[in-house]
């Protein structure tokens, strides 16, 4: 959604699309949200210009979408467990 306004695409497109994945679990069902970006997935050229992230990172309510060079995002991985 943050895509879709940060860009003014109409409606049906954007740069991050989210899939639903649904699973059973021991005990439950079970539902993940995955994002994955789209060939209309600029980054927010203009963004990153002004210092800013991502709209998508910045909106994400999750935290689970991060942006930044590999090294920065490997240091970052090295503090999080491996799930």
């Amino acid at each position: 959604m943050a895509c879709q306004q940060e860009h003014d695409f109409e409606v049906g497109k954007c740069g991050i699309q989210v899939t639903e994945f649904e699973y059973e679990t021991l005990t439950a069902l079970a539902i993940d949200y995955l994002p994955y970006p789209t060939d209309l997935c600029d980054l927010c050229i203009g963004r990153h210009k002004e210092g800013l992230a991502p709209a998508c990172v910045k909106h994400c309510q999750a935290f689970c979408i991060y942006y930044g060079t590999t090294a920065e995002l490997v240091k970052k991985m090295e503090g999080m467990p491996i799930c």
